[in-house]
């Protein structure tokens, strides 16, 4: 009888049994973990199939953790499963509550999951799995394949199971995360300082981690246009890179979303060309107050400008930037930083 390895006050619990299932917070976005490590199925080996290929089951269930948590709202539900260790390989089975002979039913393989994602991850592929509305497919098998599986409707009130397993043994734990997703347009006209039209420019729509959700380039008249689905109540950048260009970053606002209706038709930019002297102004870098930290928000911009040095490796820059004073104000100084930092191209 198989027994998490480890218990830890900065680690929270699991359990290895449908019906132990944690429950998770019922809110709009949800954040569980990070969690100890899963190891062994527990009492009950619920799940486990004898069909190769099967896109229902694991063909058994190696190291598992299991959930439940009830709807929040209407709409999109959207899931991540992040491992602490990279390379450990978290397969997932979504599955919708029926009534108290669940956990036995399921047992018997008497319920099917409404989703599931048994691709090779970790030490094949990314390690984070989960649902989006960009992905396809609702039932992803065992390989190699996309790591994410379609997002799923859902109504408010409505009981899911989830049950992780890493395939793995030794592995680490992992956090949850729910959130729900709204498919949004963006779309603008990217130019030059002449207003000449940048044909094959490269616009990325990034989350706040710096994670890439959506890239695409420019038409011959500078025109790009986005359609993905983005996470409810999150903020977002959009960056934008061209070869012989220095960079720009615009950000997209949740309130800004709402008020269109996830429509925005003109985030429109200029890029200024690269020359040799002249000095340019790098949106977004923040610093934590008393640290030379960058916080989370500042790797679009980071990102960004390494794109443009991959693209111009013979550019050299000087970057001049400057910080709080750190014989003033203690109280201000607690504040976070941010800092308008300047390059210099020569």
């Amino acid at each position: 009888k198989a027994q998490p390895k480890t218990s830890s006050k900065t680690l929270k619990p699991i359990a290895a049994d449908c019906r132990n299932a944690i429950k998770l917070p019922s809110s709009k976005v949800t954040t569980y973990g990070p969690t100890i490590a899963p190891n062994g199925f527990g009492d009950i080996e619920e799940i486990k199939s004898d069909k190769k290929g099967n896109k229902y089951f694991f063909d058994k269930e190696h190291n598992s953790a299991w959930y439940y948590f009830d709807v929040a709202t209407d709409g999109l539900l959207a899931l991540k499963i992040i491992p602490i260790n990279p390379k450990d390989d978290y397969d997932f089975l979504l599955f919708k509550w029926s009534d108290s002979n669940f956990c036995k039913n399921l047992t018997k393989n008497k319920i099917l999951p409404v989703r599931t994602n048994i691709s090779r991850t970790g030490r094949g592929s990314s390690e984070i799995t989960g649902l989006t509305g960009n992905a396809t497919k609702e039932f992803t098998t065992a390989g190699i394949g996309n790591q994410f599986s379609k997002s799923i409707d859902v109504k408010k009130g409505e009981r899911y199971y989830l049950v992780l397993d890493n395939v793995y043994p030794e592995g680490d734990g992992h956090t949850i995360e729910i959130s729900f997703e709204k498919e949004v347009s963006l779309s603008g006209i990217v130019l030059n300082e002449n207003k000449v039209p940048i044909k094959s420019a490269e616009v990325t729509l990034e989350d706040k981690k710096g994670n890439e959700i959506y890239k695409t380039i420019t038409d011959q008249t500078g025109l790009y246009h986005i359609n993905t689905f983005v996470v409810v109540n999150e903020n977002y950048n959009l960056v934008f890179v061209s070869d012989s260009s220095f960079v720009d970053i615009k950000e997209i606002n949740q309130e800004n979303l709402k008020k269109n209706n996830y429509k925005i038709n003109d985030i429109n930019t200029v890029l200024p060309q690269l020359k040799g002297g002249k000095k340019y102004f790098l949106k977004g870098l923040n610093f934590y107050g008393d640290s030379y930290t960058l916080l989370p928000q500042s790797h679009s911009s980071l990102t960004a400008l390494y794109k443009l040095m991959k693209k111009n490796k013979n550019m050299k820059i000087i970057i001049e930037g400057h910080v709080n004073d750190p014989n003033g104000d203690r109280e201000k100084q607690r504040k976070d930083i941010l800092v308008d930092d300047v390059l210099s191209i020569q």
